[in-house]
């Protein structure tokens, strides 16, 4: 998080993906630092909420706009690229084409 808040041009403008995202503070520290688009992204369901309310705190704008949302991800089941369901391509948000991966 404070790699990117301290070079926020390694983000900025960008989608970014977070992988095992736990509460998401590498991704809610890109969207401070101006990515574009945050996908968080973890294997356990009980954090997703977390890291709704999480969005909700610190980007208000973006909880309903879907710019920095959470996602459930498993790495053994990845979903297909035209998968609508899937995380990468939720069906209320276009699809995300992260430029940026955070892990």
């Amino acid at each position: 998080a404070h790699l990117l808040l301290s070079r926020p041009g390694l983000v900025q403008g960008h989608q970014c993906l977070e992988i095992g995202a736990g509460m998401g503070v590498a991704g809610l520290a890109a969207r401070a630092a101006g990515a574009a688009e945050v996908l968080m992204t973890d294997l356990d369901a009980k954090v997703l909420g977390h890291m709704e309310k999480n969005v909700a705190l610190n980007f208000p704008e973006d909880a309903a706009s879907g710019r920095t949302r959470a996602a459930f991800l498993d790495w053994s089941k990845p979903p297909g690229v035209d998968d609508p369901e899937g995380p990468f391509c939720p069906s209320n948000t276009p699809p995300l084409r992260p430029r940026v991966i955070l892990a």
